[in-house]
């Protein structure tokens, strides 16, 4: 009979070890996961306020050489926007277009042959909001395929 009872102990302890150790599980998990969710959301919010930090700080730049700088002839603006670039290593290129669309870029050296600018959404949304940085949303970039984003200006 003592040994039964030894057994039945036993039994009865190893489930109950084996229901703590469950549940003790779940709880870690559940609690883990919660944790990893805080820790993303966080992340999150770091990334998306260095993104508008940065949005801010190059529409401020836009805006200041948007109101100081004069288009007088293509060779000037090309200079001009090589500038521009050459300072800001992050820009895949620097663009003027004129009205009609016809632009002048950084990367090409020159004018864009078959290119309207008109047609983009950086040029008509600049268009639509003259007295501001019109900022596109995210898109993936066709020769890169980098995620980037376009600022333009209505000057």
């Amino acid at each position: 009979m003592n040994a039964k009872l030894l057994k039945y102990i036993s039994a009865t302890s190893l489930i109950l070890l084996a229901f703590a150790l469950y549940i003790t599980n779940n709880l870690i998990t559940k609690d883990l996961e919660i944790k990893a969710n805080n820790l993303s959301i966080s992340e999150s919010n770091l990334v998306t306020s260095i993104f508008d930090s940065n949005v801010k700080i190059h529409q401020q730049s836009l805006m200041q050489l948007s109101n100081i700088i004069n288009f007088t002839d293509d060779n000037s603006t090309l200079e001009l926007l090589t500038s521009v670039h050459e300072t800001n290593l992050r820009y895949l290129d620097v663009y003027f277009s004129e009205s009609n669309g016809r632009a002048i870029s950084s990367l090409e050296n020159g004018e864009i042959i078959d290119f309207n600018a008109s047609q983009r959404a950086w040029f008509i949304g600049a268009k639509s909001k003259p007295k501001s940085v019109y900022v596109s949303a995210p898109y993936k970039d066709v020769i890169t395929s980098d995620y980037v984003i376009t600022l333009s200006k209505a000057i």
